[in-house]
């Protein structure tokens, strides 16, 4: 009888821990939109979540970065096939306009995904998963609320435009 007791106790006090977690918790998600053509061998891309109301709302709240990615449609007119690469770092002035200075610079996000020629192509959120590096730098810097994202095209950069982007952040807020 005291055995059933202490183990019915137990799971009324698990019970009522997990619903005050699910009711003082909860996540969020913003999505930053972007579209450029890259006309140098690199663009920047200021994006700011502080604008946000969920932002505004929940940022002295925020306890963990939970989910990153990125959904990116890219027409790439070159016949050249290329990598595409995003790198990002906090607000800075003037911009980085050289892809050195990006790379000594900034902090390597997104590497490696290969875009063929004269196509257009679909990076789709869960596929970025895989193409996505130095995670904890990037939610430091994505914890400051405004950042700057660099992007480029290692072969052709005059002939491959972002026709609609975004960057999807999933927070988890107490």
């Amino acid at each position: 009888m005291k055995k059933q007791n202490f183990i019915l106790i137990c799971t009324i006090a698990a019970a009522m821990l997990l619903l005050a977690g699910c009711i003082f918790s909860g996540t969020f998600t913003i999505s930053k939109s972007f579209s450029f053509k890259i006309a140098d061998d690199i663009v920047s891309k200021p994006l700011d979540l502080t604008t946000e109301s969920d932002w505004k709302e929940h940022q002295e709240e925020i306890d963990q970065i939970d989910g990153i990615g990125f959904d990116v449609w890219i027409t790439n007119t070159s016949l050249v096939e290329g990598k595409f690469n995003i790198w990002i770092d906090r607000p800075t002035l003037p911009t980085y306009n050289k892809i050195t200075e990006v790379e000594k610079n900034a902090t390597l996000i997104l590497d490696g995904f290969i875009m063929t020629g004269t196509k257009d192509i679909h990076l789709t959120y869960g596929n970025s998963f895989k193409y996505l590096r130095n995670l904890d730098s990037l939610k430091t810097i994505i914890r400051t609320g405004q950042f700057d994202l660099y992007l480029a095209h290692s072969e052709s950069p005059n002939e491959i435009r972002v026709d609609s982007g975004q960057v999807v952040i999933t927070f988890t807020a107490h």
